[in-house]
């Protein structure tokens, strides 16, 4: 269930920065660009959820899912030349992505064993 998790959150932020792309002005981005950021996104959240305990709440993701791609994409953007986001992008896209942490499936986790 967790490679399930960490696909499903690595595939809505590729799609999220792909399809608010075109709709946010003055964002620029190569699609290698686009995945490693996803990439970097995908593996901060999983590490700070596991640190954290690993079962966490729905809205608890969500505030992990934007805070890491807001502080991903303002270093991506900072040390990298194929990434051009405003600042107002950067909230943007990770409220976003936030969002789509919120509703993301987290499995039955009051299940009987």
């Amino acid at each position: 269930m967790f490679i399930f998790k960490l696909l499903f959150r690595f595939c809505g932020v590729v799609l999220s920065i792909e399809v608010l792309k075109p709709i946010i002005p003055n964002m620029k981005s190569t699609p290698l660009t686009t995945i490693l950021a996803a990439l970097f996104i995908m593996l901060l959240g999983a590490s700070i959820e596991l640190i954290s305990g690993g079962s966490l709440s729905p809205f608890a993701r969500a505030i992990i899912g934007t805070f890491s791609s807001a502080f991903t994409f303002w270093l991506y953007a900072f040390f990298s030349a194929t990434l051009d986001i405003p600042l107002f992008a950067i909230a943007f896209l990770a409220i976003w992505i936030g969002l789509f942490d919120l509703f993301a499936p987290t499995g039955a986790r009051y299940a009987k064993p």
